[in-house]
């Protein structure tokens, strides 16, 4: 069982809720609880990419860069995902609060960037939306790659050799010119967003912003991009910055690699790899500035970690996680039966965890829909 304690922050199709284990399966651990509402028509699709990337972390390796998994199953339908409970303060909140990063402070964070990339890719997996907002600190400071619901799984998603249309996402302003072109996905894709994250937390924005969607993508196409005072840069970071924005992917530098730059020469990868370094900034220090303003403890929020649907009277959540009508999602290909087909093997439970009951702050638990039908 779960009691559900906070509302954390809100997604693109999602809540995420603070909670923890109560009953015979109690621990002392918080836990992020994600409760995804099929609000689009990309939301059925991402939620079941982001279960699959998971679990295969989860299977395959062990990173501290990485986050650790437990949980999956249906709330009336809709997914919900369990995993650990890290700050909720972004390397963006970092960007926002203390502004451009000294190339000392970039690194800390790049380098532990890299170790989460290595792992991923040694699995032929690629995140495709690599960016501050991803990348979440830890309450130590240390980091963790988040939001692999656009991730990309060279050995599973390919049909004979053909990527499908779908796969190819991400954000434009850090999206590599052979993804925003549909050309082909490799784990080099993240090694530009890398180069493009990691110039625009040193020297700022490296894209003109623009309100146009068809604009932004041209952009990314092009490998668009501009470095202010490209010169003040040390030799060492503009090498590493060329390697990663190198236009053609094949040419393009790989994460391992990217480790032996000069950019890295006094760095002790496994100081890195072992969280040796201290951290340039605590979650502690940085102001955060909620995407709904609601209060995060209030009752009537906790519920919508079970509800069947958000109530309208939830004007600040319902105007961007209204689910969409059936019909809408039959329009696209989703009936009721494809829904059901789709999701039938969604529940996933981690060995060290053995319930799947939940259970709200105010209300009766629940328990998981396929236990409901036994």
């Amino acid at each position: 069982m779960y009691n559900i304690t906070r509302l954390i922050n809100k997604g693109m199709f999602s809540l995420v809720f603070e909670a923890k284990k109560i009953g015979k399966e109690s621990d002392e651990k918080s836990y992020a609880f994600k409760r995804i509402f099929f609000c689009s028509r990309y939301a059925p699709f991402c939620a079941l990419r982001e279960k699959e990337i998971l679990q295969s972390l989860r299977k395959n390796v062990d990173s501290p860069f990485l986050p650790k998994f437990y949980h999956s199953f249906l709330v009336h339908g809709n997914p919900v995902i369990v995993t650990e409970l890290l700050s909720g303060r972004s390397l963006q909140d970092v960007k926002l609060n203390f502004g451009l990063l000294s190339e000392e402070t970039a690194r800390f964070y790049i380098a532990e960037i890299l170790c989460a990339l290595v792992k991923l890719h040694s699995l032929y997996i690629v995140h495709l939306d690599l960016k501050p907002e991803n990348v979440i600190l830890r309450n130590s400071g240390h980091i963790v790659l988040s939001d692999f619901d656009r991730a990309f799984n060279m050995h599973l998603n390919t049909d004979k050799g053909m990527i499908s249309g779908k796969n190819f996402a991400g954000t434009a302003r850090f999206m590599a010119p052979e993804v925003a072109t549909k050309k082909t996905i490799t784990t080099q894709a993240d090694v530009w967003s890398l180069g493009i994250m990691t110039a625009e937390l040193i020297t700022g924005s490296v894209r003109p912003i623009s309100n146009s969607k068809q604009r932004r993508i041209e952009m990314a196409q092009m490998g668009e991009y501009s470095i202010s005072n490209r010169d003040e840069l040390s030799l060492a970071l503009r090498i590493f910055l060329d390697a990663c924005l190198t236009y053609d992917y094949a040419l393009r530098s790989n994460a391992n690699a990217l480790k032996k730059f000069e950019f890295f020469k006094n760095l002790n990868w496994e100081d890195v790899e072992m969280l040796r370094l201290p951290p340039p900034y605590q979650p502690t220090q940085l102001e955060f500035k909620p995407k709904i303003n609601v209060d995060p403890s209030d009752p009537n929020v906790l519920a919508l970690a079970l509800a069947a649907e958000i109530p309208e009277d939830q004007v600040e959540i319902h105007k961007d996680l209204a689910a969409i009508s059936q019909t809408a999602l039959d329009s696209f290909g989703y009936t009721r039966d494809k829904l059901n087909q789709m999701f039938e093997n969604f529940e996933y439970e981690h060995s060290s965890s053995t319930s799947l009951d939940l259970h709200n702050q105010e209300g009766p638990s629940i328990q998981s829909e396929s236990e409901n039908q036994n």
